[in-house]
């Protein structure tokens, strides 16, 4: 008998899937929200899913902790999330402030999680960012002067006319020179091409090398009280004769010299775009053409200029006694916005971000850098007796009671 044929069984098929759908909804427009580790868009976002595979999702919304949540959708299913976030809880905008034991005359310095502090009573502060103390250095006299760095080692300027090289970690005075006049008004000495020029209350600039040997001297014949600064080889600096003089750093030879319309008292002046950026007593901000020695354009405030100029993306700010801060372009000197601080505005503006801080009175203001409006302010019970320096996210500065203080520009806790 033959045999039958048995037809083969067809494979059975199984049941397609049907496609899953999660729609995640943010009460913030701007939350961001991400699905397995990447980013799907803002506030209400809608995706479709694998039935049977684990969605993991992040939430990130500005003043607000990160939410997270894992969700599995079955065949078919869709899904609203909904979810519920936390507001983070705001820090305080000081974060510590410290008595010196005596008034600060100059801007803390800030190298690598170190604040440096010079006092009244001639003594040097070393603390770390959180305010915890790591060493002091007696120099006997004042400090009027602000600290620089250059690397590990710190230079700083004693009422008792000597410039020291001091180790930044320990304190200890690795060399000091002896020199004619001080450093007044917050300046600086000022370490280029491996030399530190310090410009004196007696009119007299130095050159030293990084050992502490006098490489050159020259004498302006005239008072000098604002840091002096650098660029392609030369040293710039401001005098009481109102004049600015252009230095040849190699031997202090004189390039060029400048009259103003008025005595050179604190403001230090600031390079940008071949412009030195400089205010004089008599209330005229230059931009002057640093290879002409000449001045490209003017700026007339209402009273005289003691703030150092600061600069940031094409602009540059500065104070006036005339109570305001002005913001200039930089390339023409048009005038970009001012604000009125209240009282005379002396102190060096900081820049932190697309923040600009100046101090007026017992105020410090965060402004916009762009247009110039109140970000945030704080008000303390001394007035306020430095600039700021910026330390990563804070800003340190000095009180006429002799307090240091230490603020957040930022209150909310990071959750990363």
């Amino acid at each position: 008998a033959g045999k039958k044929d048995v037809p083969a069984e067809e494979p059975k098929k199984e049941p397609e899937k049907k496609k899953a759908a999660l729609t995640v909804q943010l009460p913030v427009k701007d939350g961001a929200v991400f699905i397995n580790g990447r980013f799907r868009g803002y506030g209400t976002v809608t995706t479709d899913a694998e039935p049977g595979k684990t969605l993991t999702v992040l939430v990130k919304a500005k003043g607000f902790e990160n939410f997270t949540a894992t969700v599995t959708l079955a065949d078919g299913e869709t899904k609203e999330l909904k979810p519920e976030l936390v507001r983070q809880k705001l820090l305080d905008r000081v974060k510590w402030i410290q008595g010196m034991g005596s008034p600060i005359m100059v801007r803390p310095a800030y190298y690598k999680n170190l604040i440096v502090v010079g006092t009244g009573d001639g003594k040097l502060i070393c603390m770390t960012r959180d305010g915890a103390r790591q060493w002091t250095l007696n120099l006997e006299r004042r400090i009027e002067s602000t600290p620089v760095f250059s690397g590990a080692v710190m230079y700083v300027v004693s009422n008792n006319e000597h410039l020291y090289a001091v180790n930044v970690y320990n304190g200890k005075v690795l060399w000091k020179f002896k020199m004619l006049g001080t450093l007044l008004f917050e300046s600086s000495p000022l370490v280029e091409d491996n030399r530190v020029i310090v410009a004196s209350s007696y009119g007299r600039v130095y050159a030293l090398s990084l050992n502490g040997k006098e490489l050159w001297r020259r004498d302006i014949e005239s008072g000098i009280f604002s840091s002096p600064t650098y660029h392609g080889g030369m040293v710039y600096v401001g005098s009481e004769d109102n004049r600015l003089h252009a230095l040849a750093a190699d031997s202090g030879k004189v390039k060029w010299k400048m009259k103003m319309d008025g005595r050179v008292i604190a403001s230090s002046p600031v390079i940008e775009k071949g412009l030195l950026l400089i205010g004089s007593y008599a209330g005229t901000f230059y931009g002057i053409d640093i290879e002409k020695g000449r001045p490209k354009w003017t700026f007339k405030t209402g009273d005289s200029i003691l703030s150092s100029p600061s600069v940031h993306r094409g602009r540059v700010y500065f104070g006036s006694n005339d109570r305001h801060l002005y913001c200039l372009n930089i390339e023409d000197g048009k005038q970009v916005w001012k604000f009125d601080a209240g009282e005379k505005v002396v102190a060096r503006p900081a820049v932190l971000g697309n923040t600009i801080c100046v101090a007026g009175g017992t105020t410090l203001y965060a402004l916009d850098a762009a247009g110039g409006g109140v970000q945030w302010k704080h008000t303390f019970q001394s007035r306020i007796k430095t600039s700021a320096v910026t330390a990563y996210d804070d800003l340190v500065l000095g009180l006429e009671n002799g307090q240091v203080a230490s603020l957040r520009s930022n209150l909310q806790v990071i959750v990363r």
